[in-house]
């Protein structure tokens, strides 16, 4: 096997469409029988899209990356300041991250989450946190493997039925 053209950028505008694409259709993927299905079904990738397109570029404390396999995004991340009001300035926050089902297991998500990282810690950030739906055990074990730890907090989220979610932290320093 040769040698795969991968390459990780800032996204940009143009690339709204497909991230709205890869959002939905992980989505559907990696929360089939944890969402509703008629939530999953009801997924549309142009609204998706219309989110990207809006908020690409327009906030300097959000940041998305792209991963790019032959020329062609098969994934990204999104980070920037923490939202939640119960941590301080120094902690950073990982919004998303998704790889499309077909390109999972090559290691993708691992080179987005170290770029991610990585873009935090140039914004001086000390701490990252992320939600993860609690049912979601093998993002929970991804992300474990990679140095984050349960918190403690949790929360729910309303989608079709009400969803437990737990923050997990890693310290950047």
């Amino acid at each position: 096997m040769g040698l795969i053209d991968m390459r990780i950028r800032k996204a940009a505008p143009e690339d709204s469409g497909r991230l709205g694409l890869i959002h939905v259709k992980t989505w559907q993927e990696a929360y089939k029988g944890i969402v509703p299905e008629e939530k999953l079904n009801n997924m549309s990738p142009d609204n998706s899209a219309e989110f990207f397109r809006e908020n690409l570029g327009d906030d300097e404390n959000i940041e998305v990356g792209v991963v790019e396999i032959e020329k062609e995004l098969a994934g990204f991340i999104t980070i920037g300041k923490c939202r939640d009001d119960d941590l301080n300035n120094n902690t950073g926050e990982i919004y998303g991250l998704y790889i499309l089902p077909d390109k999972q297991g090559a290691g993708l998500g691992s080179k987005l989450l170290e770029w991610g990282i990585s873009r935090l810690r140039k914004m001086d950030f000390e701490i990252v946190v992320l939600w993860v739906l609690k049912a979601n055990k093998e993002a929970i074990n991804f992300y474990r493997s990679r140095g984050f730890s349960r918190e403690g907090r949790e929360d729910h989220l309303e989608i079709g039925k009400k969803l437990k979610k737990v923050r997990m932290i890693k310290a950047l320093t």
